[in-house]
This record gives C-alpha cells, sequence and structure tokens, in this order.
C-alpha cells in the first residue's frame, strides 16, 4: 500500500424509512488484523485507481457562505495530541 495506517475505524452512515440520515459510531477502532490491512488495500486501490479522484472532498464553507472550520480545527486538535483518534473521526 502507498500510505500507512495507523489506526482505521468504520462509522455507519444509514437513511430510515422516512428518508432521515442516521449515523452510528464505533466506539473503538478497528484491531490492525490481516483482514483490516487487505480490506483497506482493496479500498486504497479502488479509490487510488479512479480517473479524476472525484470521490469526495471537505468543504471551506457551511450552506450560509460562513468558513467551516470544524474538521480543520478537529485535525490540528488530533495531530497535536488534544484529541483521541475517536474523538476526532466521529
Amino acid at each position: 500500500m502507498g500510505i500507512s495506517i495507523e489506526q482505521a475505524i468504520i462509522h455507519e452512515i444509514s437513511q430510515d424509512s422516512q428518508g432521515q440520515m442516521r449515523c452510528r459510531l464505533r466506539p473503538q477502532p478497528l484491531l490492525n488484523t490481516h483482514a483490516v490491512e487487505t480490506m483497506l488495500e482493496e479500498l486504497h486501490q479502488t479509490y487510488s485507481g479512479k480517473a479524476g479522484k472525484g470521490f469526495g472532498f471537505f468543504g471551506t464553507h457551511d450552506d450560509d457562505g460562513e468558513a467551516n472550520s470544524a474538521f480543520s480545527d478537529a485535525l490540528t486538535g488530533y495531530r497535536k495530541g488534544d484529541l483521541g483518534f475517536v474523538e476526532f473521526s466521529g
């Protein structure tokens, strides 16, 4: 794999019958097993092989046009050690 994985977590996002979105957060990271490494390798190959790689981005503004720094602030907190991985991911 072209990247090094230190921790991985999977949260569930689903839509109920009324169209409401739900997010169920996993309380802890996945164990670093061969199965997890294989899954992440396949995921990495799938997305890195796409032409244009237009599969998502983090916006810089909210719907009202105001700057949205929530992700940037959380990433900074995680990298400084002020925020744990599970808290950062949720």
